[in-house]
């Protein structure tokens, strides 16, 4: 967990007995991200199937939010230090390669987001790494559409967080 995030109390409890009574390897939360005006939006909840269908596009759940197994986290060589961001997309990849992955639809993690934050102020160097992560474990055959998908979320990201609270809000409750 970041600095800038915090978890319910119940979070570890619930996330050790998945890995303990079940084949899981990785548990993440449902998360709250909390901007500096007090604003809050969902992270959103991904199940087992949508999870196994973006797993390669987009972090299905905050870094944060994540437990795993060590000897699994060993067994794909850690994470990868030629990204210096988007590490953890590149491990839930490697890690849904060899294990199942799911996700908690609680809130169990709170994440406060600023100005300071690497995806605000690292927006290039995530655009890149997380393209190339995107590029190196895809087929041949959906380059071009993985080229597209990464430009999409580069220009969301973009977006003013006044500008994007409205819409959020304009499209979704919480």
């Amino acid at each position: 967990i970041d600095s800038d995030e915090y978890a319910a109390h119940t979070r570890i409890e619930k996330q050790l007995n998945i890995l303990r009574n079940s084949k899981y390897g990785v548990v993440g939360t449902n998360c709250i991200n909390i901007y500096s005006n007090n604003k809050k939006t969902e992270w959103g909840y991904f199940n087992d199937e949508e999870i196994a269908k973006i797993i390669n596009l987009r972090v299905p759940f905050p870094h944060g939010s994540t437990m795993f197994k060590s000897n699994l986290f060993y067994q794909v060589n850690m994470y990868n230090e030629k990204y210096t961001t988007s590490q953890d997309f590149d491990l839930w990849i490697k890690l849904f390669s060899i294990s199942r992955i799911t996700m908690i639809n609680e809130f169990l993690t709170y994440r406060f987001i600023d100005d300071k934050s690497i995806s605000k102020n690292r927006k290039i160097k995530q655009f890149i790494d997380s393209t190339k992560i995107r590029l190196s474990h895809s087929n041949k055959s959906n380059k071009i559409s993985i080229l597209f998908y990464s430009l999409y979320y580069f220009l969301i990201s973009l977006i003013p967080n006044k500008l994007f609270l409205f819409l959020y809000k304009k499209t979704r409750k919480l």
